[in-house]
Order: C-alpha cells, then structure tokens, then sequence
C-alpha cells in the first residue's frame, strides 16, 4: 500500500491499515503526507526568507563598512601625496640654498 499518512507520535510514514489497524492505530495526529508536506515547505519558505533577510542586511552593513574604509584610504592617500611633495619642495630649497652657498663661496 502507498504510504500516504505521517503519525506524528513517531514521526514516520505509515500505510493506511497501520493507522485503521496496526501499531500507530490510536495516534495523533495521523495526517496526510501532502497536508504535511505543504506545511513543512511554508516552514521552510519562512526559514528562508528570514534568511535572506539577515544575510541581505549582513551584506549591506558590510558594504557600508568597505565603502567609509576606501573613502578613508582615497582620503589618506592624498594626504600622503601632499606630504610627498612638500617634502620634496622642502629638499628642493635646501638643494637650491647650499648650490647658491658653493657659488658665493667661488666667486
């Protein structure tokens, strides 16, 4: 016979003589697999929605976390940049004062 009921006390497939005569007889609840093949795929539905959502807000507050970290790269990299060059104007005078000392020091 095809099993088409679930004894909930024992959590398995039965046959319908298994619920009318047999061990599970007495049971409850005894149910039709499709009914509860339909209530297990909305719990699993629901299961995943909620999931989706946490892993699309994870994502998001991830997201927001990369972008304010690449904003604070981009932003310290033109600090250096300007750091650099200031520098370098600052080596450049020293380089330009001690030639113009050698000169006087010639002449």
């Amino acid at each position: 016979q095809s099993m088409r009921f679930h004894c909930g006390a024992c959590d398995v497939t039965i046959c319908g003589d298994c619920v009318a005569i047999g061990e599970h007889q007495g049971h409850t609840p005894v149910k039709y697999v499709e009914d509860l093949v339909g209530k297990k795929k909305t719990q699993v539905d629901e299961k995943m929605d909620k999931l989706k959502k946490e892993v699309v807000g994870k994502l998001e507050r991830t997201l927001v976390s990369v972008d304010k970290v690449s904003t604070q790269l981009t932003q310290r990299a033109g600090e250096i940049r300007t750091e650099i060059k200031e520098a370098g104007e600052r080596t450049k005078e020293m380089v330009d004062a001690h030639v113009g000392q050698m000169i006087q020091e010639v002449d």
